[in-house]
Protein backbone atom coordinates (compact mmCIF):
# COMPACT_ATOMS: atom_id res chain seq x y z
CA UNK A 1 0.00 0.00 0.00
CA UNK A 2 1.16 3.53 -0.79
CA UNK A 3 2.24 5.62 2.21
CA UNK A 4 0.19 8.53 0.87
CA UNK A 5 -2.98 6.67 0.23
CA UNK A 6 -5.12 5.89 -2.75
CA UNK A 7 -5.66 8.97 -5.04
CA UNK A 8 -3.99 11.42 -2.64
CA UNK A 9 -1.20 13.74 -3.78
CA UNK A 10 2.12 13.34 -1.98
CA UNK A 11 2.98 16.17 0.38
CA UNK A 12 6.34 17.89 0.03
CA UNK A 13 7.74 19.33 3.22
CA UNK A 14 9.80 22.45 2.54
CA UNK A 15 11.80 24.60 4.93
CA UNK A 16 10.14 27.76 6.25
CA UNK A 17 10.02 30.51 3.61
CA UNK A 18 10.50 28.14 0.68
CA UNK A 19 8.00 27.18 -1.99
CA UNK A 20 7.57 25.36 -5.24
CA UNK A 21 7.33 27.23 -8.53
CA UNK A 22 5.72 25.54 -11.50
CA UNK A 23 7.28 27.32 -14.45
CA UNK A 24 5.05 27.80 -17.49
CA UNK A 25 7.55 29.87 -19.47
CA UNK A 26 10.90 29.24 -21.13
CA UNK A 27 13.76 29.85 -18.66
CA UNK A 28 15.92 31.00 -21.58
CA UNK A 29 13.58 33.94 -22.24
CA UNK A 30 11.94 34.60 -18.85
CA UNK A 31 12.81 34.75 -15.19
CA UNK A 32 10.48 34.66 -12.19
CA UNK A 33 10.18 37.82 -10.10
CA UNK A 34 7.86 37.74 -7.09
CA UNK A 35 6.13 34.71 -8.58
CA UNK A 36 5.48 36.33 -11.96
CA UNK A 37 7.26 35.45 -15.23
CA UNK A 38 9.16 38.45 -16.62
CA UNK A 39 10.75 38.50 -20.08
CA UNK A 40 14.48 39.14 -20.16
CA UNK A 41 15.23 42.42 -21.95
CA UNK A 42 17.13 42.11 -25.24
CA UNK A 43 20.74 41.12 -24.66
CA UNK A 44 22.90 44.06 -25.83
CA UNK A 45 25.81 41.87 -26.96
CA UNK A 46 27.52 38.53 -26.55
CA UNK A 47 29.63 40.08 -23.80
CA UNK A 48 26.61 40.87 -21.59
CA UNK A 49 26.04 39.01 -18.32
CA UNK A 50 22.76 38.91 -16.38
CA UNK A 51 22.89 40.51 -12.93
CA UNK A 52 20.22 38.81 -10.82
CA UNK A 53 20.34 41.45 -8.09
CA UNK A 54 19.87 44.35 -10.50
CA UNK A 55 17.59 42.38 -12.88
CA UNK A 56 19.56 43.86 -15.78
CA UNK A 57 22.27 43.02 -18.29
CA UNK A 58 25.67 44.30 -17.23
CA UNK A 59 28.94 44.80 -19.07
CA UNK A 60 31.65 42.86 -17.22
CA UNK A 61 34.40 44.08 -19.54
CA UNK A 62 37.10 46.36 -18.22
CA UNK A 63 38.13 49.60 -19.88
CA UNK A 64 41.22 47.78 -21.18
CA UNK A 65 38.99 45.07 -22.70
CA UNK A 66 36.89 47.72 -24.43
CA UNK A 67 39.95 49.58 -25.74
CA UNK A 68 41.41 46.32 -27.08
CA UNK A 69 38.13 45.52 -28.90
CA UNK A 70 38.04 48.98 -30.47
CA UNK A 71 41.70 48.74 -31.51
CA UNK A 72 41.06 45.32 -33.07
CA UNK A 73 38.04 46.71 -34.95
CA UNK A 74 40.12 49.59 -36.35
CA UNK A 75 42.87 47.14 -37.35
CA UNK A 76 40.29 44.97 -39.10
CA UNK A 77 38.87 47.99 -40.93
CA UNK A 78 42.34 49.06 -42.09
CA UNK A 79 43.19 45.54 -43.28
CA UNK A 80 39.95 45.31 -45.28
CA UNK A 81 40.46 48.82 -46.69
CA UNK A 82 44.02 47.96 -47.75
CA UNK A 83 42.81 44.75 -49.44
CA UNK A 84 40.15 46.69 -51.33
CA UNK A 85 42.73 49.26 -52.42
CA UNK A 86 45.11 46.53 -53.63
CA UNK A 87 42.28 44.90 -55.58
CA UNK A 88 41.87 48.04 -57.69
CA UNK A 89 45.48 49.31 -57.88
CA UNK A 90 45.50 48.37 -61.56
CA UNK A 91 42.92 51.07 -62.34
CA UNK A 92 45.40 53.87 -61.67
CA UNK A 93 48.25 52.60 -63.84
CA UNK A 94 48.80 55.00 -66.76
CA UNK A 95 49.11 52.18 -69.29
CA UNK A 96 45.70 50.61 -68.47
CA UNK A 97 43.33 51.23 -71.39
CA UNK A 98 40.33 52.75 -69.55
CA UNK A 99 38.56 56.03 -70.19
CA UNK A 100 39.37 59.13 -68.19
CA UNK A 101 35.84 58.97 -66.75
CA UNK A 102 36.38 55.42 -65.45
CA UNK A 103 39.83 56.29 -64.10
CA UNK A 104 38.34 59.28 -62.23
CA UNK A 105 35.51 57.14 -60.82
CA UNK A 106 38.03 54.59 -59.55
CA UNK A 107 40.19 57.38 -58.12
CA UNK A 108 37.17 58.75 -56.22
CA UNK A 109 36.36 55.27 -54.90
CA UNK A 110 39.95 54.77 -53.78
CA UNK A 111 39.91 58.15 -52.01
CA UNK A 112 36.69 57.19 -50.21
CA UNK A 113 38.43 54.00 -49.06
CA UNK A 114 41.43 55.98 -47.79
CA UNK A 115 39.04 58.34 -45.95
CA UNK A 116 37.35 55.46 -44.08
CA UNK A 117 39.39 56.03 -40.92
CA UNK A 118 38.22 59.67 -40.83
CA UNK A 119 34.58 59.12 -41.82
CA UNK A 120 33.74 55.98 -39.83
CA UNK A 121 32.19 56.36 -36.37
CA UNK A 122 31.98 52.64 -35.51
CA UNK A 123 34.85 50.56 -36.89
CA UNK A 124 32.94 47.37 -36.12
CA UNK A 125 30.16 48.39 -38.56
CA UNK A 126 31.72 50.44 -41.37
CA UNK A 127 29.70 51.68 -44.34
CA UNK A 128 31.92 50.70 -47.25
CA UNK A 129 31.77 52.75 -50.45
CA UNK A 130 30.57 50.94 -53.55
CA UNK A 131 33.11 50.41 -56.32
CA UNK A 132 32.35 52.08 -59.64
CA UNK A 133 29.94 50.26 -61.88
CA UNK A 134 30.96 51.63 -65.25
Amino acid sequence: MSPVGEGAQPQIVLPQGRGVVHRTCDPATHYIHEGVPVAFPDKPGSWARWDWAAKAWIDPRTQADHEAEVAAAWAGLRAERDARLRACDWTQSPDVPITAERRAAWAAYRQALRDMTDTTADPAAPAWPDPPNL
